[in-house]
Parts: C-alpha cells; structure tokens; sequence
C-alpha cells in the first residue's frame, strides 16, 4: 500500500492481530480498510503458487489501483514468459500492471522500475500517471544477478537465526 505514512501506520496496527494464517482478514476488508485510509492498493506478485491472488473474486480484484511486474516472478518464469500471463490478466480487470513493488531485500531493488514520463510529487500524481499509462516498465540486465543474490541473503539470514526456508525459496532452489 502507498499513502501517508501515517495512513499506512494506521492500517498496520489494525491487522496487528490478523498476521497468522488463519487469522488473517477477508480480502474485502482489506480493501475497505485501505480506502478508508486512502491508500493505493498494489496486487502483488497475482500468480504466485503461495499467493493466488489471481483466483480471488474480479470484482474485488477490480477495486486494485495496480499488479505488480515482480522480479522474483520474472526471475522464476522468464520476462516475456510471466508479462504474457499477467497482461491479459490485468487487462481484462482493467487495472494496469506496474513495476514491482514487493522487494524485501535491498540487493534486489532495481530489478524492476518505472520510468514516469513526468515528475509527480504526490501520491495522488503518481496515481494519475500510472493510471493514464504515462510510465515505462524497466526491467534491469542484471534482474538474474540482483534476485539470486537477495534470495541467498535472506536464505542466509534465516539460517543465522534458525528459521526455515519460505516456499518461495525452495521454489526457486536455495534450501539448505
């Protein structure tokens, strides 16, 4: 979500207590929720196995200010490869499809930007732009490089504090 840093805070201690599977909100709340805070809302990373946003309900996946084009999915399935499933998709919601917003390590940031064809100075300007189609997605010649790395970091991290790997690691191969 994108928004006032307070607003983001606001919505971050309501789902305190829904952090656990299990316990987590239905995804209409979560909408409702980030639109009373007046947040963008981002699907991100829609045909991840771990993650099926795709398969939730079009009329609530309508109500996304954008997906996300993610390195790590792009790393898994190839460029043209994961655009070619997830462009039609978003078409048919008509939301558009950005560059991705979900990077949890820095060594992957800048896999993956936008190139905005005007400054925009708030979050009501980036909104516009995107939603007008004023931005190029870039994808990084070291996409490969940037994702391995960061994947191995945080494999590396979580065995520094004895954490088992997530799906998406040994979906992409680095278990211990």
């Amino acid at each position: 979500m994108i928004g006032l840093k307070e607003n983001v805070l606001a919505v971050r201690a309501l789902l305190d207590e829904h952090t656990q599977e299990g316990n987590f909100i239905p995804f209409k709340q979560l909408l409702d929720m980030a639109d009373e805070h007046n947040l963008w809302k981002i699907g991100a990373h829609p045909f991840r196995t771990s993650t099926p946003l795709h398969q939730l309900d079009p009329a609530l996946l309508q109500r996304l200010d954008a997906f996300d084009f993610n390195a790590k999915d792009i790393y898994m399935q190839g460029v043209e490869t994961y655009k070619n499933l997830i462009t039609p998709f978003a078409e048919k919601l008509g939301v558009p499809v950005i560059a991705g917003s979900d990077s949890h390590q820095c060594l992957q940031y800048g896999s993956v930007v936008n190139r905005l064809q005007d400054s925009c100075s708030t979050v009501e300007e980036l909104k516009e732009a995107i939603k007008q189609g004023n931005y190029e997605i870039e994808v990084s010649p070291c996409l490969h490089t940037k994702v391995k790395a960061s994947v191995m970091m945080k494999k590396l991290l979580k065995q520094l504090i004895g954490e088992a790997p997530s799906r998406d690691e040994a979906e992409l191969g680095y278990m211990a």
